[in-house]
């Protein structure tokens, strides 16, 4: 497994091509308030504590599940997310 730190900036924008089983860390400076992150990815994401441990994960049903309580929550359905499913 190979290990790579990735360190960000406020108004860069850093590219990881990673390969599948890849671990990415990323480390943002405690001078920033926020971070907005974009992944392409296809299959999960596993997160890990600092000792390796799986402490998390998100994969396709996951982040299903999490539209359907949003739609829910903003008055359009659960089932509004049907339609981006084939």
């Amino acid at each position: 497994m190979n290990m790579r730190d990735k360190h960000f900036s406020p108004s860069g924008f850093t590219q990881i091509d990673g390969i599948q089983s890849e671990i990415a860390v990323q480390v943002v400076p405690e001078d920033v308030s926020e971070m907005i992150t974009f992944f392409n990815i296809s299959g999960a994401m596993i997160y890990l504590d600092e000792e390796g441990k799986q402490v998390f994960y998100e994969d396709v049903f996951t982040k299903i599940e999490m539209c359907r309580k949003h739609y829910e929550s903003v008055g359009l359905g659960a089932d509004y997310i049907e339609q981006f499913i084939r």
